[in-house]
């Protein structure tokens, strides 16, 4: 099974156990009995109850069709990335798998562990998993593969068969991490549809993107009841305020809210795609499932500092040689679209002879 691929030294691991205060006199975990600030909704003297986080993965499990055993709540889904990345990686000895370009922050929490990264680049053609490659670079003890989808920053989509296919063939060897963070975008189904036919998947979803709590920082890792349950057992007590959890609950009871948000953004990702086409220093723009697009101009450098002139921030890839030509756009609202579009009209390429 694919708990045993768990760190031995975490195996049994006994879980920090705290009972609900809810209408009780709390003498138990020394805490102030005075608040610094009166009159909030919550009490900052006291730490937070727990059931108001369990109500909060019951609602997201309800969300992203799932039992609620299979799903632990996070800070954010690159914490998702460290938990589950300190649950299996062994220093010096223990790897994972990265598809580049990928997030940074793979390679970053391995290295935390002291752990190895195995980069296995996608095809530069239209950035799909290179399987053949992706066979001749694993090797023993490593534990994750690590698949964005959609990818950030290429935009592009794993083919949830392909996901099966690895999920199967890795069984007892590796982990499948898919993180999910842009799928609201898509429109297609997410690899949680599988977390009950293989027990090596696991799938990062977050609240930053689609619902707009970036701020808030919450996500969650989904899987197996038996590998959510060993990455809850190393997990501290009291990582989410009171506050944060009804922030987060009253938005996702905002299902019109989310959902006119998304149409919105998909909308307007296609007509700056269709835009950006227009001009003829735009070599390519890729097809994307996420909230941005991702273009190639040999004019990346000279783009991004033109639109940084205009108070105008993109993503440019500086100081990596294989995406020097390559800019990711945020899909941003009708006020930032079009000032965006304005500034890009405005800008002059300079071509040499």
């Amino acid at each position: 099974m694919s708990i045993d691929l768990i760190r031995p030294d975490l195996v049994g691991m006994t879980t920090y156990v705290t009972t609900s205060t809810h209408g009780k006199t709390r003498l138990h975990i020394n805490e102030s009995p005075w608040a610094p600030v009166e009159g909030l909704a919550v009490s900052l003297n006291r730490y937070p109850d727990l059931e108001p986080q369990s109500k909060l993965e019951q609602l997201l499990a309800e969300v992203y069709k799932v039992n609620p055993e299979n799903l632990l709540l996070t800070r954010s889904a690159d914490e998702g990335i460290d938990f589950v990345m300190r649950l299996f990686l062994r220093s010096g000895i223990d790897s994972i798998m990265q598809f580049p370009p990928a997030f940074f922050m793979y390679s970053f929490y391995a290295r935390l562990q002291q752990a190895d990264v195995i980069s296995c680049p996608l095809k530069e053609t239209d950035f799909s998993l290179d399987l053949e490659l992706l066979h001749q670079l694993w090797k023993p003890y490593c534990k994750l593969l690590m698949l964005c989808s959609p990818n950030n920053p290429t935009g592009n989509l794993i083919d949830l068969k392909t996901i099966a296919e690895l999920c199967k063939e890795f069984t007892r060897r590796s982990i499948v991490v898919v993180d999910e963070a842009y799928i609201e975008f898509a429109n297609t189904v997410s690899a949680t549809s599988l977390i009950n036919t293989f027990d090596n998947l696991l799938v990062l979803r977050t609240l930053s993107k689609a619902y707009g709590l970036a701020d808030l920082r919450l996500g969650c890792v989904i899987g197996s009841a038996p590998l959510i349950q060993a990455l809850r057992s190393t997990v501290p007590p009291f990582l989410f305020s009171s506050f944060v959890l009804e922030k987060a609950f009253c938005i996702l009871k905002n299902e019109s809210w989310i959902k006119t948000t998304v149409e919105n953004i998909v909308t307007y990702r296609e007509e700056l795609q269709t835009y950006l086409k227009t001009y003829s220093w735009v070599e390519k723009v890729y097809p994307s499932k996420a909230n941005f697009v991702f273009i190639k101009t040999k004019h990346a450098l000279s783009v991004f500092s033109w639109l940084e002139k205009h108070n105008i921030l993109v993503r440019h890839f500086k100081g990596n040689p294989l995406m020097h030509d390559k800019l990711r756009i945020t899909v941003g609202d009708t006020f930032q679209n079009e000032a965006l579009c304005a500034a890009l009209s405005s800008f002059q390429p300079h071509f040499k002879n």
